[in-house]
């Protein structure tokens, strides 16, 4: 029925958009009876359906053939590493992803965990013809993609080697890092100078106060602290108000309205994550979570952290993180990296955040800085000899 309604409602508009010259030199090629016009559309439907399993015989035949034709992604292990590519790019993939780990990740980590043998670091450069088949059976959410305006292939190596670091550990660790990985060289002068450039109540207590307000401004919960407790000390209301408007997605908040919920993820059923031939893992339970994507740290200054939890953890400290289950905070994952109590970690990053006040810093121009230049400059242009009249 409803084939024949769309029939006659495609009849009904030929009829009108149809010019009158134009139908009269069809003559007899266009019946003039919509009743035939109608039949004639109904048989050539029956038509498509009647050689559509043939068109999709043809695709597998292409498809088919395509596999026959193409080359096929490879891995490799190399020094502990999966690596995959196309047979024509395998040696330019093992030659940067051993050079990435050697120099970026060896210092930090050794040799590389047990966890990536099972996962694929992969590449594709984009200069040769393209292979559709590259992504067959593979997981590339993260990889480096060679001759294409993506960026130096080192560094997405790196984003690449990190992001599948964190993949394996629990779920939660990967979204506080935003999904970006992290980067093993960062340096606590630069998570220092980008905490001094936030506008943020934490995270100016942070280098003038408190450890909590640094866990607090890097969306982390120090003992005894609710979600909402974290992030309602990161902004003024009228920054919140700010933060909100740049990134809302789905209506801004009205005069008088709590701003903390918006900064807030309220989960009625907890997210579970599904693998090859096992049941459903709870990954991040039902409840109240922080929304890392709008707090006032960046992945640089989480990336100090973490980098920091490494190195005060030694030997094994990727190890711990990866024997976590899924469903670990990333509270519970700092500690295992650490091997101490999540204050004490967050009292050594601060102590090591302080100790790297380059002069440098100091030299830099600060907001009271521009207050009073701004000052200055009002009054010298008050003087009469800056008045145009």
């Amino acid at each position: 029925m409803y084939r024949r309604v769309g029939v006659t409602a495609l009849v009904a508009v030929l009829a009108v958009v149809t010019p009158p010259e134009l139908a009269g030199q069809r003559g007899a090629e266009v019946p003039a009876d919509l009743e035939a016009l109608e039949q004639r559309l109904e048989g050539l439907m029956r038509e498509v359906e009647r050689l559509e399993p043939r068109a999709q015989a043809e695709r597998e035949r292409r498809d088919a053939s395509m596999r026959e034709t193409l080359d096929a992604p490879v891995e490799r292990v190399v020094d502990g590493l999966r690596i995959r590519a196309l047979p024509r790019d395998v040696d330019a993939a093992v030659a940067l992803y051993t050079a990435v780990w050697a120099e970026h990740f060896e210092p930090l980590l050794g040799s590389p965990p047990a966890a990536l043998r099972e996962t694929s670091l992969a590449y594709y450069d984009h200069r040769g013809e393209w292979n559709p088949r590259f992504g067959e059976d593979g997981n590339l959410s993260s990889y480096v993609q060679a001759g294409q305006n993506t960026g130096d292939v080192t560094t997405q190596a790196v984003t690449a080697i990190s992001s599948a670091l964190l993949r394996a550990g629990p779920m939660q660790i990967s979204i506080w890092m935003q999904a970006e990985g992290f980067d093993p060289a960062v340096e606590t002068r630069t998570a220092r100078r980008r905490l001094a450039a936030v506008t943020s109540r934490s995270a100016g207590r942070c280098l003038t106060d408190t450890a909590e307000a640094c866990l607090a401004t890097l969306g982390l919960r120090p003992h005894g602290w609710s979600s909402a407790d974290v992030v309602a000390t990161w902004y003024t209301p009228e920054v919140a108000r700010q933060v909100i408007e740049h990134r809302r997605s789905g209506g801004l908040p009205a005069e008088g309205d709590n701003l903390t919920r918006w900064f807030l993820h309220h989960r009625q059923m907890p997210v579970q994550l599904r693998t090859r031939g096992a049941t459903p893992i709870e990954v991040i339970p039902a409840g109240i979570g922080v929304r890392h994507d709008l707090g006032p740290a960046g992945v640089e200054v989480k990336s100090s952290l973490l980098v920091h939890a490494l190195r005060t953890g030694g030997d094994g400290a990727i190890d711990r993180l990866h024997a976590l289950p899924a469903s670990a905070s990333v509270e519970e994952a700092l500690v295992a990296v650490a091997d101490r109590p999540l204050d004490e970690l967050a009292a050594s990053w601060r102590a090591e955040l302080l100790s790297n006040d380059d002069p440098a810093d100091r030299r830099l121009p600060t907001r009271t800085t521009f207050a009073w230049v701004g000052f200055v400059a009002l009054l010298a242009m008050t003087s009469t000899r800056w008045r145009l009249s």
